[in-house]
């Protein structure tokens, strides 16, 4: 479209002179000199100029028989009003005629109007189910036909909410999974499609053989068993680099197998346990270990043996609660005497020092080993 150079100087003009015949004010209402006054009804809108917002109705003079400048699309102007979509500019309050930027001139003084058609939203919108309630956790804009994409995390990323997603479900009962083809339908209305998350309570990493084992043991989360997990005779630092194992392990029942116990790192008090010290927060519920190594050794200037099956030490607050061990033991110790039923008195307790069990429970453990 070309417009003439005259229209957009007296438009300029405008805008260089004052601000007041933008101002959106019904008492405003100006005229111009030897020039036709057009007038945008914004119908409830806002006109957003750089840092102005301007409401109500705009005045823009033109010289006669000249082409109108769309002020919506002039420049960084951006026409909007909340819960609708702009349609265009009409000559009639009713919206009925409308108004061609590329084609039409004024001849006389007009009144432009907007209209607005109410927006058409289509979303899905996430909800966390816990015991019947629902949390709405967020809400996805989409197109008629997209599918669901949880692209920010909200289903799965419950930390906020101390718990651990399980899975989407279409319906609140969480009784029927979530379809990955569904599409969302579209229609003529704003239309809202829920899906609903299962999920626990507690922040877990979910566990089901040796290398998610040691994926979940690089993070500080809970580690939560889904399958039996075979270790292959490696040593599995549950403890980490403080020695200190402060989290819980929830077994749900399965079984970690063929666990090699680390050299003791002191020479003076070796120290030989499968999770070294449990921390006030501890927990290791439900598990069992089977297929457990400890291979003893000690050095010249070594006066004590602390030998514990799960740890050396806990901290009060920890719990032990329905724990078997078994496995094998080889006493390859040359300054330190102890007799097999020594050896296996002391694998015989979840910890090695003696504890106060009004601090720390320990409860179903038990605990079997022979001489390799």
């Amino acid at each position: 479209m070309k417009i003439k150079f005259s229209a957009i100087l007296a438009v300029l003009l405008i805008l260089t002179l004052t601000v007041g015949i933008f101002a959106a004010c019904d008492s405003n209402e100006q005229s111009l000199e030897g020039m036709v006054i057009v007038t945008f009804e914004l119908n409830g809108g806002t006109l957003h100029n750089n840092s102005t917002d301007v409401l109500g109705r705009l005045y823009h003079g033109y010289k006669l028989n000249s082409y109108v400048i769309d002020i919506s699309n002039y420049m960084s102007n951006e026409l909007t009003k909340k819960g609708f979509v702009f349609e265009g500019w009409y000559r009639d309050e009713n919206c009925t005629v409308p108004w061609n930027f590329a084609t039409d001139r004024v001849t006389q003084d007009i009144t432009l109007y907007a209209k607005w058609e109410t927006e058409i939203v289509y979303r899905y919108v996430v909800y966390m189910v816990v015991d019947g309630e629902q949390t709405e956790l967020g809400t996805y804009r989409v197109a008629q036909g997209d599918k669901f994409n949880d692209s920010l995390n909200y289903g799965r990323n419950l930390r906020r909410y101390t718990r651990t997603f399980l899975g989407y479900y279409s319906d609140p009962e969480l009784e029927t999974a979530w379809d990955n083809d569904y599409t969302h339908p579209g229609g003529e209305e704003s239309t809202d499609i829920p899906v609903y998350v299962d999920s626990i309570e507690g922040v877990w990493q979910f566990v089901n053989n040796y290398e998610t084992l040691l994926s979940a043991l690089r993070t500080s989360d809970g580690i939560y068993l889904t399958d039996d997990v075979d270790c292959g005779n490696n040593v599995v630092a549950f403890a980490g680099n403080n020695g200190i194992f402060n989290r819980v392990l929830q077994g749900n029942g399965y079984t970690i197998s063929n666990l090699s116990i680390g050299a003791p790192t002191s020479t003076l008090h070796p120290t030989y346990s499968v999770f070294g010290t449990l921390g006030a927060s501890a927990k290791i519920l439900n598990v069992h270990f089977t297929n457990v190594r400890f291979t003893l050794v000690d050095f010249p200037d070594s006066s004590e043996l602390q030998l514990g099956t799960l740890a050396v030490s806990a901290n009060s607050g920890a719990e032990v609660r329905d724990v078997t061990v078994s496995g094998t033991y080889t006493d390859n110790m040359q300054f330190l005497q102890f007799t097999a039923q020594q050896i296996e008195t002391l694998l015989g307790k979840a910890i090695y020092d003696d504890y106060d069990d009004t601090k720390i429970t320990v409860t179903g453990f038990e605990s079997s080993f022979t001489p390799a």
